[in-house]
């Protein structure tokens, strides 16, 4: 894959993070009953995908430099 490609794909997982955490956090509020499986398991998913995407991500922009 390209260096720009894995760049790309490490700022979507990044996002989808973001929007995964945001969800389960506006969910939590307004049916205020914590669902502790839902949320871990999102939470599992969140840190693996901003995990990856900061790695992709990080990787191709120093060897850009």
């Amino acid at each position: 894959m390209e260096k720009e490609t894995k760049k790309e794909i490490g700022k979507w997982l990044m996002d989808i993070a973001k929007y995964l955490l945001t969800a389960v956090f506006f969910t939590s509020i307004f049916k205020q009953m914590p669902q502790y499986l839902m949320a871990t398991a999102c939470m599992v998913i969140v840190v693996l995908l901003f995990y990856i995407g900061v790695r992709l991500y990080n990787r191709n922009t120093k060897k850009i430099k």
